[in-house]
């Protein structure tokens, strides 16, 4: 997936993206890990618990509850 569909399907600016990885923004908000994740895993908008929990823990946050 190129960084502009990855950006069209998870709704975010392609420049941020590319920021994100060079590594010149941290990380993204709890939020749109999520649907950077969602947006890498299958765009089938139905991404298990596991794989949040993991794609959350990634990104330095907490699991979900």
């Amino acid at each position: 997936m190129t960084r502009y569909a990855l950006a069209r399907e998870s709704r975010v600016d392609p420049i941020y993206l590319a920021r994100l990885e060079k590594g010149e923004k941290v990380r993204p908000g709890r939020e749109l890990a999520l649907r950077i994740g969602q947006a890498l895993l299958d765009n089938s908008g139905k991404m298990s618990l596991k794989h949040a929990d993991r794609l959350l823990k990634a990104a330095g946050y907490e699991p979900l509850p």
